[in-house]
């Protein structure tokens, strides 16, 4: 099994220097994004949000959580109730949540989850670089089976479980390459995301 350096060393290989300078940032855009939007969808003025910014900065540097506790119970989508497509994938209204499935290229995909009992945040994704508007169209076909409907573009498939919401993502030629075991969030902020992954796969 490889040692933790020999995977940085090999991480280092893949991805470019314009890649790794994008995830040493990523905190900090994430953290500034979060902190010009309130939980009611409002955006801050530039001064709050700077404020916010700091402060949520300090935290996380003396290694405060943003959350002081991990809460007991969480919310899930449920089973699908229908599926509404739309020209970039599909949009599926759960019995506790809106997934919104947008494919932005022919291997790249967008999730978004809508709690009903959150209020509607339109946060921008700090993760893509351009709207998604200005991405070509990809070409998708949509195969709806008995348990899950499944959305085929050139490179990719994302399915979606009807009885419980979960994602899946494979190849065209039926690779399995992630499961999604459950998603969850609570009414006071807190979001938790299980996956599956690969022995030689990182998060960053």
């Amino acid at each position: 099994m490889p040692t933790m350096f020999e995977r940085l060393g090999a991480l280092v290989q893949q991805i470019s220097l314009p890649a790794m300078w994008g995830a040493l940032l990523y905190p900090l855009r994430k953290a500034w994004t979060e902190s010009r939007w309130t939980l009611d969808g409002k955006r801050r003025s530039v001064p709050a949000a700077a404020l916010r910014f700091l402060g949520t900065s300090r935290r996380q540097a003396r290694g405060r959580p943003s959350f002081h506790r991990w809460p007991r119970t969480w919310s899930s989508p449920g089973k699908v109730r229908y599926v509404r497509p739309h020209p970039r994938g599909v949009t599926l209204v759960t019995e506790n949540a809106t997934l919104e499935i947008t494919f932005l290229s022919a291997e790249m995909v967008q999730v978004r989850y809508q709690p009903t009992d959150l209020p509607s945040t339109p946060m921008p994704s700090y993760a893509i670089a351009k709207p998604v508007d200005a991405w070509p169209l990809p070409e998708l076909v949509r195969h709806e089976l008995e348990d899950a409907l499944l959305i085929q573009s050139l490179a990719l498939v994302v399915g979606v479980r009807f009885n419980t919401a979960q994602i899946f993502f494979a190849t065209p030629n039926g690779e399995l390459l992630r499961t999604d075991v459950a998603v969850g969030w609570h009414r006071g902020g807190a979001l938790r995301h299980r996956t599956t992954l690969a022995d030689d796969e990182l998060l960053l």
